[in-house]
Protein backbone atom coordinates (compact mmCIF):
# COMPACT_ATOMS: atom_id res chain seq x y z
CA UNK A 1 0.00 0.00 0.00
CA UNK A 2 1.56 3.20 -0.76
CA UNK A 3 1.79 6.07 1.77
CA UNK A 4 1.50 9.59 1.26
CA UNK A 5 4.95 11.58 1.80
CA UNK A 6 3.22 13.70 4.79
CA UNK A 7 2.27 10.28 6.49
CA UNK A 8 5.36 8.72 6.02
CA UNK A 9 7.23 11.92 7.48
CA UNK A 10 5.00 11.43 10.56
CA UNK A 11 5.74 7.56 10.89
CA UNK A 12 9.72 7.84 10.01
CA UNK A 13 10.49 9.87 13.68
CA UNK A 14 8.43 6.80 15.86
CA UNK A 15 10.65 4.34 13.82
CA UNK A 16 13.60 6.33 14.89
CA UNK A 17 13.22 6.62 18.30
CA UNK A 18 12.13 3.01 18.44
CA UNK A 19 15.05 1.41 16.98
CA UNK A 20 17.54 3.82 19.21
CA UNK A 21 15.41 3.06 21.76
CA UNK A 22 16.19 -1.10 20.84
CA UNK A 23 20.05 -0.45 20.27
CA UNK A 24 20.38 1.58 23.10
CA UNK A 25 19.09 -1.19 25.39
CA UNK A 26 21.20 -3.86 23.32
CA UNK A 27 24.41 -1.62 24.39
CA UNK A 28 23.81 -1.46 27.94
CA UNK A 29 22.45 -5.25 28.31
CA UNK A 30 25.95 -6.07 26.07
CA UNK A 31 27.91 -3.35 28.44
CA UNK A 32 26.08 -4.76 31.87
CA UNK A 33 27.14 -8.55 30.88
CA UNK A 34 30.83 -7.56 30.63
CA UNK A 35 30.90 -5.28 33.50
CA UNK A 36 29.76 -8.59 35.53
CA UNK A 37 31.86 -10.51 33.72
CA UNK A 38 34.81 -8.89 34.57
CA UNK A 39 33.67 -7.91 38.16
CA UNK A 40 33.58 -11.66 38.44
CA UNK A 41 36.71 -12.24 37.25
CA UNK A 42 38.28 -9.38 39.83
CA UNK A 43 36.24 -11.09 42.47
CA UNK A 44 37.76 -14.71 41.73
CA UNK A 45 41.67 -13.56 41.31
CA UNK A 46 41.14 -11.38 45.15
CA UNK A 47 40.05 -14.52 46.27
CA UNK A 48 42.64 -16.67 45.22
CA UNK A 49 45.13 -13.83 46.84
CA UNK A 50 43.17 -13.15 50.23
CA UNK A 51 43.23 -16.95 50.01
CA UNK A 52 47.13 -17.13 49.00
CA UNK A 53 47.88 -14.24 51.68
CA UNK A 54 45.98 -16.11 54.72
CA UNK A 55 48.19 -19.08 53.80
CA UNK A 56 51.39 -17.52 54.03
CA UNK A 57 50.24 -16.34 57.23
CA UNK A 58 49.80 -19.22 58.69
CA UNK A 59 53.06 -20.50 57.43
CA UNK A 60 54.62 -17.22 58.70
CA UNK A 61 52.65 -17.68 62.26
CA UNK A 62 53.77 -21.06 62.49
CA UNK A 63 57.71 -20.70 61.86
CA UNK A 64 58.04 -17.76 64.29
CA UNK A 65 55.66 -19.78 67.30
CA UNK A 66 58.90 -22.45 66.35
CA UNK A 67 61.63 -20.22 66.77
CA UNK A 68 60.30 -19.13 70.28
CA UNK A 69 59.82 -22.76 71.07
CA UNK A 70 63.32 -23.47 70.34
CA UNK A 71 64.76 -19.99 72.20
CA UNK A 72 62.99 -21.29 75.25
CA UNK A 73 64.66 -24.85 74.98
CA UNK A 74 68.07 -23.36 74.73
CA UNK A 75 67.39 -20.33 77.35
CA UNK A 76 66.92 -23.60 79.61
CA UNK A 77 69.26 -25.62 79.03
CA UNK A 78 71.88 -22.63 79.66
CA UNK A 79 70.35 -21.97 82.88
CA UNK A 80 70.91 -25.90 83.51
CA UNK A 81 74.57 -25.74 82.05
CA UNK A 82 75.22 -22.08 84.87
CA UNK A 83 73.98 -24.24 87.56
CA UNK A 84 75.62 -27.71 87.26
CA UNK A 85 78.63 -28.56 89.07
CA UNK A 86 81.51 -30.31 87.09
CA UNK A 87 81.40 -34.27 87.98
CA UNK A 88 83.62 -35.79 89.74
CA UNK A 89 84.81 -39.08 90.94
CA UNK A 90 83.00 -40.32 94.27
CA UNK A 91 85.38 -39.16 97.28
CA UNK A 92 87.68 -36.64 95.22
CA UNK A 93 87.88 -33.15 96.35
CA UNK A 94 87.65 -30.49 92.93
CA UNK A 95 91.30 -29.27 93.12
CA UNK A 96 90.95 -25.28 93.81
CA UNK A 97 94.52 -24.34 94.33
CA UNK A 98 96.40 -22.82 91.88
CA UNK A 99 99.75 -23.92 90.68
CA UNK A 100 103.02 -22.65 92.76
CA UNK A 101 103.98 -21.18 89.77
CA UNK A 102 101.39 -19.25 88.94
CA UNK A 103 100.71 -17.90 92.80
CA UNK A 104 104.54 -17.13 92.97
CA UNK A 105 103.68 -14.56 90.17
CA UNK A 106 100.61 -13.21 91.32
CA UNK A 107 102.83 -12.51 94.84
CA UNK A 108 105.38 -10.58 92.99
CA UNK A 109 102.76 -8.55 90.97
CA UNK A 110 101.16 -7.44 94.15
CA UNK A 111 103.91 -6.42 96.32
CA UNK A 112 105.32 -2.88 96.59
CA UNK A 113 108.68 -2.11 95.02
CA UNK A 114 111.17 -3.09 97.77
CA UNK A 115 108.95 -4.91 99.89
CA UNK A 116 111.33 -7.80 100.87
CA UNK A 117 114.49 -6.60 100.24
CA UNK A 118 117.45 -6.00 102.62
CA UNK A 119 117.89 -2.45 103.84
CA UNK A 120 120.41 -0.17 102.36
CA UNK A 121 123.95 -0.23 104.26
CA UNK A 122 124.19 2.93 106.79
CA UNK A 123 125.43 5.94 104.59
CA UNK A 124 124.91 4.80 100.89
CA UNK A 125 123.26 7.22 98.46
CA UNK A 126 121.79 4.80 96.41
CA UNK A 127 120.89 8.20 93.73
CA UNK A 128 124.92 8.38 93.67
CA UNK A 129 125.48 4.87 93.90
CA UNK A 130 123.73 4.27 90.96
CA UNK A 131 125.14 6.56 89.14
CA UNK A 132 128.69 5.61 89.01
CA UNK A 133 128.13 1.79 90.32
CA UNK A 134 130.15 -0.97 88.02
CA UNK A 135 128.06 -3.91 88.46
CA UNK A 136 131.72 -6.29 89.00
CA UNK A 137 133.08 -3.59 91.60
CA UNK A 138 129.52 -4.22 93.23
CA UNK A 139 130.27 -7.94 93.92
CA UNK A 140 133.93 -7.43 94.87
CA UNK A 141 133.15 -4.57 97.69
CA UNK A 142 133.08 -6.97 101.10
CA UNK A 143 130.59 -4.18 102.20
CA UNK A 144 128.28 -4.99 99.96
CA UNK A 145 129.11 -8.39 99.59
CA UNK A 146 131.02 -9.76 102.89
CA UNK A 147 130.56 -13.30 102.39
CA UNK A 148 132.57 -12.86 99.44
CA UNK A 149 129.48 -14.49 97.05
CA UNK A 150 131.40 -15.49 93.22
CA UNK A 151 128.22 -14.28 90.57
CA UNK A 152 127.59 -16.29 87.66
CA UNK A 153 127.42 -14.65 84.62
CA UNK A 154 123.49 -14.51 84.95
CA UNK A 155 123.55 -12.79 87.88
CA UNK A 156 126.27 -10.05 86.19
CA UNK A 157 124.04 -9.59 83.48
CA UNK A 158 120.73 -9.35 85.90
CA UNK A 159 122.71 -6.97 87.82
CA UNK A 160 123.62 -4.99 84.75
CA UNK A 161 119.96 -4.92 83.79
CA UNK A 162 118.33 -4.09 86.92
CA UNK A 163 121.33 -0.34 86.96
CA UNK A 164 120.55 0.51 83.16
CA UNK A 165 116.65 0.76 83.87
CA UNK A 166 117.28 2.47 87.15
CA UNK A 167 119.56 4.94 85.27
CA UNK A 168 117.19 5.50 82.53
CA UNK A 169 114.03 5.88 84.64
CA UNK A 170 115.90 8.65 86.76
CA UNK A 171 117.62 10.53 83.68
CA UNK A 172 113.67 10.80 82.69
CA UNK A 173 112.59 12.17 86.17
CA UNK A 174 116.07 14.27 86.32
CA UNK A 175 114.37 15.88 82.60
CA UNK A 176 110.90 16.30 83.86
CA UNK A 177 112.30 18.27 87.01
CA UNK A 178 114.60 20.58 85.39
CA UNK A 179 111.41 21.40 82.74
CA UNK A 180 109.54 21.99 86.24
CA UNK A 181 112.32 24.27 87.42
CA UNK A 182 112.21 25.98 84.24
CA UNK A 183 108.96 26.97 84.41
CA UNK A 184 108.92 27.73 87.97
CA UNK A 185 111.59 30.40 87.39
CA UNK A 186 109.47 31.90 84.23
CA UNK A 187 106.03 32.24 86.90
CA UNK A 188 107.60 33.77 90.05
CA UNK A 189 109.73 35.91 87.77
CA UNK A 190 105.82 37.10 86.75
CA UNK A 191 104.68 37.57 90.02
CA UNK A 192 108.14 39.13 90.85
CA UNK A 193 108.45 36.48 93.58
CA UNK A 194 112.26 36.27 94.30
CA UNK A 195 115.22 37.64 95.95
CA UNK A 196 117.98 39.58 94.66
CA UNK A 197 121.58 39.50 96.45
CA UNK A 198 124.57 42.09 95.53
CA UNK A 199 128.01 40.96 94.57
CA UNK A 200 129.51 39.27 97.82
CA UNK A 201 126.50 38.57 99.52
CA UNK A 202 125.73 35.07 100.48
CA UNK A 203 122.47 33.96 98.79
CA UNK A 204 120.28 31.97 102.02
CA UNK A 205 119.30 28.47 101.50
CA UNK A 206 116.04 27.40 103.08
CA UNK A 207 115.92 24.04 104.13
CA UNK A 208 113.94 21.52 102.15
CA UNK A 209 113.64 23.85 99.41
CA UNK A 210 114.99 24.37 95.70
CA UNK A 211 116.11 26.97 94.75
CA UNK A 212 117.11 28.55 91.00
CA UNK A 213 119.51 31.22 90.55
CA UNK A 214 120.20 34.20 87.89
CA UNK A 215 122.84 36.23 87.71
CA UNK A 216 122.11 40.71 87.55
CA UNK A 217 123.44 43.03 85.45
CA UNK A 218 125.47 44.24 88.71
CA UNK A 219 127.42 40.99 89.30
CA UNK A 220 124.62 40.07 91.55
CA UNK A 221 122.21 37.01 91.96
CA UNK A 222 118.79 37.14 91.75
CA UNK A 223 117.34 34.04 93.60
CA UNK A 224 113.80 32.00 93.22
CA UNK A 225 113.00 29.83 95.75
CA UNK A 226 110.54 26.68 94.58
CA UNK A 227 108.45 25.68 97.55
CA UNK A 228 106.48 22.67 96.86
CA UNK A 229 103.47 23.86 98.07
CA UNK A 230 103.28 25.31 94.36
CA UNK A 231 105.50 22.99 92.49
CA UNK A 232 104.38 19.42 93.68
CA UNK A 233 105.07 17.90 90.62
CA UNK A 234 108.88 18.57 90.85
CA UNK A 235 108.98 17.45 94.79
CA UNK A 236 107.16 14.10 93.25
CA UNK A 237 109.49 13.56 90.31
CA UNK A 238 112.43 13.96 93.15
CA UNK A 239 110.81 11.34 95.38
CA UNK A 240 110.49 9.26 92.50
CA UNK A 241 113.72 9.38 91.20
CA UNK A 242 115.14 8.39 95.07
CA UNK A 243 112.97 5.40 95.57
CA UNK A 244 114.22 3.85 92.10
CA UNK A 245 117.80 4.17 93.45
CA UNK A 246 116.74 2.35 96.18
CA UNK A 247 115.22 0.06 94.87
CA UNK A 248 117.43 -1.03 92.25
CA UNK A 249 120.85 -1.19 94.89
CA UNK A 250 117.98 -3.42 97.06
CA UNK A 251 117.79 -5.72 94.60
CA UNK A 252 121.60 -5.58 94.18
CA UNK A 253 122.13 -6.63 97.56
CA UNK A 254 119.20 -9.38 97.57
CA UNK A 255 121.01 -10.90 94.72
CA UNK A 256 124.11 -11.46 97.71
CA UNK A 257 122.18 -12.13 100.45
CA UNK A 258 120.20 -14.70 98.66
CA UNK A 259 122.96 -16.89 97.65
CA UNK A 260 124.90 -16.47 100.67
CA UNK A 261 122.38 -18.57 102.49
CA UNK A 262 122.03 -20.41 100.00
Amino acid sequence: MFRSPSSISKVFPAVLIASLSVFCAFQWSASRSLSEKQAAQLTSVFHSYEGKVESEGKQLRAALRSMRESVTEISRQLANLSNARPPRAEGVEPEVAEPEEAKEVAEAEAAPAGQNLPPLPEGVNAQVAIRDLDVQAFFDNPDYNPEGVTPTRVQLVTAQKEVTEARAQIEVLKSEMQLGVTKAVESLKTTGDYVDYREGDVPQAVPGVLSAAEQTEDNGYRMFYIHPDQFPDIYKAQQKSKEVAEVAFRRLLSMVKEEGNG
